[in-house]
């Protein structure tokens, strides 16, 4: 080989040595770094000042120190090897390589170098644990998933026992409801008719199911419901379904009566499907005819009475009051809604009689029964009026009271009444002290009397309480010579029963003895 294809050699050897993604390492027998290329200082992570004249042992951690002495031992023998080792880089991380090794001899067959050809294999450790990651992943995952097949296996049996038990459930609940239970299809054809249904519309099972469901429907609905429900279907514009309504049904026998039904939607197998709810409300009607016939005869006894019906809430304050009272007093609802009776009345009346007041308070906080509270109240125009009020408290079904009900009677004509006859009554005993006469009451027989004037005792100078109960007592204060004749006149009286006037004298305990004109019938 001439000179001029050795340097050619040497500088294609140089270049690749420059160009290589292979780390080139020289070392002598003393493994001192004689030369490294742009590769290794790369995996060293070092310029190459800072490699050349270090030994090979200065980048390496204590293990891989003694893999390169053992390696450094087997290239002294003339051996060549690969071996797997980390090398220390510059800041301090391990970086896995492959070091292609092989010793260089002179001609004399002394080693006089080694040479290694180094690989970094950190992108390919790191590609290893990724795919032992992945493949622990796979195997956890493929476990779970075999876990949770195991699982599901074990859940869908229990489902599947879980569904036949509620399906005999169900079916157990349907044949027992008190309500009309039936199912129909798209076509309105009936699938299933539940016992409840039987005894609701006299057929039986096997005589429904099958058939279109508008045989339980009278006129003209019976003909309309093919409409309905295929207009549903083509539009979804629904008039009952989800929506409880008042229907009527047609019994077997023919009768018609009035139903409450709620109708919902389903889907089985992709099929649709409609369950109506049913339930016979003709007793329910009937009450509720019965209710609007008693409050129109109470609207009318309220109307036509005397009286005015009034209620209060748990709160003692009046929440209802009829119309006649208004019409009575001048007052409006917002006068009276709302408010206790003693804030209605004010001041003037309760501070009247505070015990009478002190008392209805107390009666009504402790929920007893009203009888006959008589109060005095201003209307509208400033006028008193006089009132009566009886009323029972109410409670709600757990014994929770709830108000009171009551009614109030005006009873304004009657204390004026009574005020006039106490005016009359007084006047005219007046008149018999100014006259010095007296009256009296007694019995159809003449024997007792039932009452006797105050001016009794000023005539006769006998107190009233031992004259009133006896008149035998009257009859022995008559002069004796009177007695007989008086008695005799008051005999033919009880027996004509006609008026009459008698003379005699009455001998009083003081020893007085006045004349006495009597005149009675």
């Amino acid at each position: 080989m001439n000179l001029r294809e050795i340097t050619l050699q040497t500088k294609i050897l140089e270049e690749l040595l420059v160009t290589t993604q292979e780390g080139f390492w020289l070392i002598d027998n003393e493994a001192m770094t004689l030369d490294v290329n742009p590769a290794m200082c790369q995996i060293l992570g070092r310029p190459r000042e800072d490699i050349i004249g270090r030994s090979i042992f200065d980048f390496a951690d204590t293990a891989n120190t003694e893999v390169l002495h053992r390696e450094i031992a087997s290239r002294n023998m003339g051996k060549h090897g690969s071996y797997e080792i980390a090398l220390l880089r510059a800041d301090g991380a391990n970086v896995p390589c492959i070091n292609n090794a092989t010793a260089v001899f002179d001609d004399d067959g002394r080693k006089v170098a080694a040479i290694g050809l180094w690989t970094d294999i950190s992108e390919i450790r790191q590609a290893e644990g990724k795919l032992k990651k992945a493949y622990d992943v796979l195997e956890t995952t493929v476990a779970e998933r075999t876990a949770e097949l195991s699982d599901e296996l074990a859940e869908r049996k229990r489902v599947e026992e879980s569904l036949r038990e509620n399906e005999a459930r169900t079916r157990a609940i349907v044949e027992t409801a008190v309500d009309g239970i039936i199912t129909i299809d798209e076509h309105g054809i009936v699938e299933n008719f539940n016992t409840a249904a039987e005894r609701m519309f006299g057929y039986s099972a096997k005589e429904v199911i099958g058939k279109n469901i508008k045989m339980l429907m009278p006129e003209p609905d019976a003909s309309n419901h093919d409409g309905y429900l295929a207009n549903y279907l083509r539009t979804g514009d629904t008039k009952i379904i989800g929506i409880g309504r008042e229907v009527v049904g047609q019994r077997k026998n023919g009768d018609i009566f009035p139903l409450h039904l709620a109708v919902s939607e389903m889907s089985v197998s992709g099929k649709r499907m409609f369950t109506g709810i049913l339930r016979d409300i003709s007793e329910q009607k009937e009450i509720e005819e019965r209710l609007r016939d008693s409050e129109a005869r109470f609207r009318d006894a309220l109307e036509v009475s005397t009286d005015w019906f009034w209620e209060m809430g748990p709160d003692l304050r009046y929440t209802y009051v009829a119309p006649r009272f208004f019409e009575e007093t001048g007052y409006e609802p917002e006068d009276i809604i709302g408010k206790t009776r003693m804030e209605f009345v004010g001041p003037e009346s309760t501070a009247n009689n505070p015990e009478l007041w002190r008392t209805h308070e107390d009666d009504l906080r402790n929920h007893r029964v009203i009888r006959n509270f008589e109060y005095f109240q201003q209307d509208k125009n400033a006028l008193r009026r006089y009132v009566r009020v009886s009323a029972m408290p109410f409670f709600n079904e757990n014994g929770v009271f709830r108000g009171y009900r009551g009614t109030a009677t005006s009873i304004t004509e009657q204390k004026e009444s009574e005020e006039a006859l106490k005016e009359s009554a007084a006047a005219f005993r007046q008149a018999e002290r100014i006259a010095n006469i007296h009256h009296w009451v007694s019995d159809a027989t003449f024997v007792n009397w039932i009452v006797a004037s105050e001016n009794t005792e000023h005539l006769f100078g006998v107190p009233v309480s031992e004259l009133v109960g006896d008149h035998s007592k009257f009859l022995s204060f008559i002069h004796p010579d009177d007695q007989e004749r008086v008695v005799t006149l008051y005999e033919e009286v009880k027996s004509n029963l006609e008026p009459y006037e008698v003379e005699y004298r009455f001998c009083r305990p003081d020893g007085v003895m006045p004349y006495i004109r009597e005149i009675g019938e």
